[in-house]
């Protein structure tokens, strides 16, 4: 029984570069939404640099996001 073994390929595997960055851009954009509206330290931290979840839409938009360093986290969980 010299059979091939199925492959299975998920939507995600097979769409096109065009179709898969659409894709990606979607779930950025979601992500950072549910981000700003679920957490506060997220909100706060966007709205100090008066940055809107609606400027980021592609992956090179999170070029405007400050760095944020451990202590930068730990800092905000004390203040919390």
């Amino acid at each position: 029984m010299d059979s091939e073994p199925e492959q299975y390929f998920d939507e995600l595997e097979t769409m096109s570069p065009e179709a898969r960055e659409l894709y990606q851009n979607h779930r950025l954009k979601e992500t950072i939404e549910h981000a700003y509206q679920h957490s506060s330290a997220a909100r706060n931290l966007l709205d100090f640099v008066g940055i809107s979840p609606g400027q980021i839409l592609t992956p090179q938009d999170l070029d405007i996001l400050p760095v944020i360093r451990k202590t930068d986290l730990i800092e905000m969980q004390k203040a919390k």
